[in-house]
């Protein structure tokens, strides 16, 4: 009975993606379909289709042919077009350098490009129609629904709604028993995943929602200033001691810019101060066992540069660490063949064996255009949003690593801010939203006139930056 619930929400989801009468009820229904369906289930492995996929490729290819023509400018004018492609050669470089069966890495390549960032420009081309405000709207039932989950899980010590989810489905490719009750919680933390496979998955999804309510908290009403507070406990919760510092150093640092210089110079000196003093504790606390210690991630570090140094250039290609460092056992569970090593506690570590120093440069192209992008767009409340989860999220995997379910809901917010941003400044003629949805995405709306130079002052905002 549980599995049929299970199903027929999550296709009830992907209709709504499709045949939502409303382009925001239909983006909706996608991030719902990302936070409540992991990655690591699937209906078959050759060729691989997962919920996830559906929710990428089905509605993709639905707003192609519903607006090829818009679509096809959407992607002219996508912000972020050079970056990834330079990526894709470079990742198609290593797969051709791969040893091995070459069509079968060019494919597997591709799926791995594609399955993730092409939620980037999907995402975008949603933000191009509709503001933050509104998509905030419609998501807040299914983000309370999924914190509901999270405080129940933290209460009864047991993830029921992953459980029940990942059982649903044929293939299961997780790391926890599905047949006994799963907690991830330890002695001297409390840990929590939800629905997204690993707390490691869970903050910076966090992060995404934080962020995009955080600069425009003061225009929200009661509730979501109530859902915003509880989005900030299950980061605590979710017991990452990573998420923990990312949160509190990008809330300082978004409120350090408002403070006079000679407050941010006493600010900086008592940090100071305090760290030189504190730095000794901190480490032994670190590598004293409790987590992912100080010394086993120098461990991965001299593992990296063993594997990194066998192909420098190119990299081993994708999926090299998990076809040598995991292993399946009789209970259909992922194992550590090499324990000592652990899971990679870095982007950085799985960027390098896997891409080269070409996969690295591409990587940090991608990055530095957001972050400079969205630093252009300050001005704009997704402006904002955009650079503060670009930020965090990337801050947060290269130094606590990351999987594909992080990887993809980070695309699927960043693109949206990336769309709302562009959008902001399309002329009259060109203007994918109403000019009100549009006002509205700045942080001053009275900055904007709404007569008919209204497309000459966005662009002169633009410009002016």
């Amino acid at each position: 009975m549980i599995t049929l619930i299970v199903l027929l929400c999550f296709f009830a989801l992907l209709a709504s993606s499709l045949f939502g009468k409303e382009k925001e009820f239909r983006f909706c229904s996608i991030i719902a379909g990302m936070l409540f369906f992991p990655h690591v289930i699937a209906f078959r492995n050759s060729p691989y289709i997962a919920p996830q996929t559906l929710f990428l490729y089905l509605p993709l290819f639905f707003e192609y042919f519903c607006d090829t023509r818009g679509f096809s400018k959407a992607f002219k004018n996508f912000p972020l077009k050079i970056p990834l492609i330079i990526f894709a050669i470079t990742s198609f470089i290593t797969a051709a350098s791969t040893a091995g069966n070459f069509f079968k890495n060019i494919y597997d390549m591709f799926r791995y490009v594609f399955d993730n960032y092409a939620f980037l420009f999907l995402a975008y081309w949603f933000g191009l129609h509709i503001p933050a405000k509104k998509i905030l709207q419609a998501l807040f039932i299914p983000i309370f629904i999924f914190c509901a989950f999270g405080f129940v899980e933290f209460l009864l010590n047991e993830n029921m709604p992953y459980k029940y989810i990942c059982s649903a489905f044929p293939i299961y490719q997780g790391i926890y028993n599905l047949s006994t009750s799963i907690s991830i919680s330890q002695s001297w933390r409390s840990r929590i995943c939800i629905t997204t496979h690993h707390p490691n998955t869970l903050t910076p999804m966090l992060f995404c929602f934080i962020y995009l309510l955080f600069p425009q908290l003061k225009k929200f009403s009661l509730k979501f200033k109530f859902l915003f507070l509880i989005l900030c406990s299950l980061v605590f919760i979710a017991g990452s001691r990573t998420g923990m510092i990312c949160l509190i150093g990008f809330f300082g640092l978004y409120f350090f810019k408002k403070f006079s210089p000679a407050i941010k110079i006493a600010i900086v000196v008592t940090i100071l101060l305090v760290g030189s003093y504190k730095v000794y504790s901190v480490i032994n606390y670190f590598d004293s066992g409790n987590g992912s210690s100080i010394s086993m991630r120098s461990q991965q570090f001299l593992y990296t540069a063993v594997l990194f140094l066998q192909k420098p250039i190119t990299g081993n290609g994708t999926g090299y660490m998990g076809d040598n460092i995991f292993e399946v056992n009789a209970y259909g569970e992922k194992t550590l063949t090499n324990t000592s090593i652990g899971a990679l506690e870095s982007f950085l570590f799985r960027i390098l064996i896997d891409f080269g120093l070409i996969g690295l440069f591409s990587q940090l192209l991608i990055i530095i255009s957001l972050l400079f992008f969205f630093h252009k767009k300050s001005h704009l409340y997704t402006g904002t949003s955009g650079f503060f989860i670009t930020a965090s999220c990337y801050a947060f995997i290269f130094l606590a690593g990351d999987s594909v379910g992080t990887l993809r809901f980070m695309f699927l917010t960043i693109g949206f801010c990336l769309g709302n941003c562009k959008a902001a400044s399309l002329p009259e003629e060109d203007a994918t939203m109403e000019i009100e949805d549009q006002k509205d995405l700045f942080k001053n709306p009275d900055y904007l006139e709404s007569d008919s130079n209204n497309a000459n002052n966005l662009s002169d905002a633009d410009e002016s930056l």
